[in-house]
């Protein structure tokens, strides 16, 4: 099994894909975005299969 975390914004949520580091996560990926995307619900998840292909 592979664990994978996956963070979105900007630099500023590089700590917590450091901290997944260090509980064993496998891969860390930055979805890196301006926008505010905490109620777009459809994009977050096209983002998540096209990084899933």
């Amino acid at each position: 099994m592979t664990l994978t975390a996956l963070s979105i914004g900007d630099e500023r949520a590089l700590h917590w894909l450091r901290y997944f580091a260090a509980l064993g996560f496998d891969q860390r990926v930055l979805l890196e975005v301006a926008a505010d995307l905490r109620f777009a619900p459809s994009f977050i998840a096209g983002q998540i299969c096209r990084l899933a292909a």
